[in-house]
């Protein structure tokens, strides 16, 4: 009797021994999920974007919040490890809870993940919203996996302990991947970060107040400046341009590109285009078979224009962005000084000028921590993680939108000099019209970005006062060219990388982009001009000014563009960053062939849906 005794007091010990066990690694696994997993492997995809010294602090204080909550949640767990009925019983409760919570979290992790655009400073590009079919997976799994979690809390205690055991080591692995990224990161850019420390000191203190600054022309020398605003939409612009007269006045002298297309609808296989030429384009790129990786070829894209003028004789200066990076670009650059990747001094003066007690955060970790919670939430429980850029653990979070391409292009506006002594080319990437959006119907920083004209149009929520702001700014900037006397001597190009919807063209894609033009001492009201044109174009124009041109560009002249042309552009596959792509080739889902004389014409429009031949591999 006394020893059947001691084998059931010895099984209850072993069972609540197993629940007890079983909580702890379910604790843990979903601990590491939201704080670590999911959170380092969004924080690579996009690690430029970050302060170099801020991504150890923020990588260690996301393992710190991870052992904070794990140590908070077994100790209170623990008060219940009890040997009456009561504990028994909310033990039992918890590893039903815990195994049925992680259920839910490994689908909608791995499987039901939902599509929600492209992510900048912590904004998704899509608005979040629940479709009918979204809530019958909700509706189906929400109860399967309580109902699930009955029988493996209570006969299958010991195959839960293996597999929560086997969860956390493939958990670690995949974090450990995004980990070691990181440092190699660190250790690569460390490289570099003298280079950029320096020429942010010397921005800082002069402001571009100093010759050849980074926005300082030259009143007697030529002034090539190309304004970049990625993702600006030739249709919504020109709607723009016809709603606003005033607006359309501004652009003195300017030539107005109807039918203006670029070769891709993303920034990755764009922008260099725009800057090296139609050498750069990302079909050419792959139709070359090229040997070095594609950051180094796209690096090579800026770099031999920027080195071009600079042996010219150029003052050159630039802001620039993804898809380079310091890493690449700065060693192949002769003269480095004022070409940015970050400007934290325009930043700080726009912050203490007009958001007095704005402190924006170096280390995201609440925003991070909420996103990892988003991930393993049902879709119905994302929409309250998420609301409009206010984060489940930020939801005071002031930084909403961009305020680096803000405060860039209110410096273009208020603090551009004319102090050089010899010309200068100037070529500016600016976010504006692009998502994270925080401007206001009145251009107001603010957390309440749309308008109902984005849907209107089928864009982004946000983009429509972005862009309107965007042009506003621009028409000031030319405006302080006047005043300064640099007007009448600078050859302005603004366009985009691609545009923001896909509704107006024939194939539905976003190729159609703004391209204005002003040639040197051009005057008079803008006029339009429905030749076909491309941003690719761009560069065969201002390298005219160079004796020698420009590394693979012939230069060209206005006069030879035609009425009819043949443009080919490309859907890219894969995603977004550089890293999705092959590493020496594109990826690509379809090839656009436009041949005629209006963009809008369904029949000058051939689509080939085939994948490229390293696609096909």
């Amino acid at each position: 009797m006394v020893l059947e005794q001691q084998k059931v007091k010895i099984t209850t010990n072993n069972t609540q021994q197993q629940i007890y066990e079983l909580i702890k690694y379910s604790v843990i696994n979903l601990a590491f999920m939201v704080c670590i997993y999911i959170p380092y492997n969004l924080y690579v995809t996009d690690l430029h974007a970050f302060d170099l010294d801020a991504i150890p602090l923020t990588l260690a204080a996301l393992f710190g919040f991870f052992l904070y909550s794990v140590f908070i949640m077994l100790y209170i767990i623990n008060f219940f490890n009890k040997n009456n009925q009561i504990g028994k019983g909310i033990l039992y409760f918890f590893v039903w809870l815990f195994i049925a919570i992680m259920l839910l979290a490994i689908s909608y992790t791995f499987v039901f993940q939902g599509d929600y655009g492209v992510m900048s400073y912590f904004l998704f590009e899509k608005q979040i919203t629940i479709s009918p079919n979204q809530k019958i997976i909700d509706f189906i799994m929400i109860p399967t996996s309580l109902i699930l979690a009955i029988p493996l809390a209570i006969w299958f205690k010991k195959y839960m302990l293996y597999a929560n055991k086997i969860l956390i080591i493939a958990l670690t692995i995949g974090a450990m991947i995004p980990f070691v990224e990181a440092m190699e990161h660190i250790v690569k850019r460390s490289n570099t970060h003298e280079i950029t420390q320096n020429t942010h000191r010397v921005e800082q203190n002069n402001l571009a107040l100093q010759p050849n600054g980074l926005l300082d022309f030259s009143k007697n020398n030529i002034n090539i400046l190309v304004l970049i605003l990625d993702r600006s939409d030739g249709y919504v612009v020109h709607e723009l341009f016809q709603q606003n007269t005033q607006l359309k006045d501004s652009f003195q002298g300017f030539i107005d590109f109807t039918n203006a297309l670029s070769s891709s609808g993303f920034t990755l296989p764009t922008l260099t285009s725009i800057i090296g030429g139609e050498y750069y384009t990302a079909l050419n790129i792959n139709e070359r078979h090229i040997t070095n990786d594609l950051s180094s070829e796209i690096a090579k894209g800026y770099a031999g224009i920027f080195n071009a003028f600079n042996k010219a004789g150029y003052a050159i200066s630039g802001i620039v962005d993804y898809p380079t990076d310091d890493i690449h670009l700065y060693p192949l650059l002769d003269n480095p000084n004022h070409i940015l990747f970050s400007t934290p001094f325009l930043e700080n003066r726009y912050i203490k000028k007009y958001l007095p007690s704005f402190t924006p955060s170096r280390i995201p970790v609440a925003q991070l921590i909420s996103y990892g919670l988003f991930r393993i939430s049902t879709f119905q429980f994302r929409l309250d993680v998420y609301k409009g850029g206010g984060w489940f653990f930020a939801r005071d979070n002031s930084r909403k939108g961009d305020l680096k391409s803000i405060a860039e292009m209110n410096a273009l506006v208020e603090a551009t000099t004319a102090y050089a002594t010899k010309p200068t080319f100037k070529f500016i990437h600016n976010g504006l019209t692009h998502n994270p959006y925080s401007l206001n119907e009145s251009c107001v920083f603010t957390q309440e970005s749309g308008s109902p004209k984005d849907a209107f149009y089928s864009l982004p929520n946000g983009h429509y006062n972005s862009e309107k702001c965007a042009w506003e700014q621009v028409a000031q900037m030319l405006k302080r060219l006047q005043e300064l006397g640099v007007y009448d001597n600078t050859e302005i190009f603004i366009t985009a990388d691609h545009g923001a919807q896909s509704k107006f063209l024939p194939i539905k894609y976003n190729l159609h982009i703004p391209l204005f033009y002003k040639p040197l001492h051009a005057k008079g009201v803008m006029r339009q001009d429905s030749r076909i044109i491309t941003n690719y174009d761009i560069p065969a124009l201002f390298c005219n000014h160079i004796q020698h041109g420009c590394p693979n560009i012939h230069t060209t002249t206005l006069n030879t563009l035609t009425q009819q042309r043949e443009v080919r552009a490309m859907q890219l596959g894969g995603g977004w960053t550089i890293k999705s792509q092959h590493s020496n080739s594109f990826k690509i889902n379809a090839i656009y062939t436009f041949k005629g004389d209006d963009i809008y014409d369904k029949k000058a429009w051939e689509i080939n849906a085939k994948h490229d031949r390293l696609n096909e591999e």
